[in-house]
C-alpha cells in the first residue's frame, strides 16, 4: 500500500555546464558524405567538412539518430547504380518538440551528388 507524502512541486531547470569534448554543431554548416551504394544498402565512408570546428547536419544525424543511410535515401531522388557517390552540401534544419504533443524532427536538404573520385575511394579501402 502506498503512503502519501506530501506535495511535490516541480521547478523548471536549465543544465548550463558543458564539456569542452562535447562537439560544436551548426546544422547550415554545409557537410557531403561519401558512401558506397551496393545492391539497396548504404555503407557511409566518411563525413566531409569545410570547417573542422563545427559538425553539421549529416554529422549529428549519424552520431546521435544513426539514421544517416536512410536519410541519404530519402534526399536522392535518381536511381542509383552499384558503386561509391558523394552527396554534396547537406545541411540541416532542427525542430525542437513541443515534449508532448510533438516530437522533435529534422529536415534534411542536399546538393548534387556526383560519382567519388578514384582519390576519395582510395583513401577508404
Amino acid at each position: 500500500m502506498a503512503t502519501f507524502l506530501g506535495k511535490v512541486e516541480v521547478t523548471e531547470f536549465t543544465f548550463t555546464e558543458t564539456d569542452d569534448n562535447d562537439p560544436s554543431f551548426n546544422f547550415d554548416a554545409p557537410e557531403h558524405v561519401l558512401f558506397e551504394y551496393k545492391d539497396g544498402q548504404i555503407e557511409i565512408l566518411d563525413i566531409m567538412s569545410d570547417n573542422d570546428e563545427v559538425f553539421g547536419a549529416a554529422s549529428y544525424e549519424q552520431g546521435y539518430g544513426g539514421f544517416l543511410d536512410f536519410i541519404i535515401l530519402d534526399l536522392v531522388e535518381e536511381p542509383l547504380s552499384n558503386g561509391y557517390w558523394v552527396l554534396m552540401d547537406i545541411t540541416g534544419y532542427y525542430h525542437q518538440g513541443d515534449g508532448w504533443a510533438t516530437d522533435d524532427d529534422m529536415d534534411f536538404y542536399c546538393g548534387e551528388l556526383r560519382k567519388a573520385t578514384d582519390e576519395e575511394v582510395s583513401c577508404h579501402k
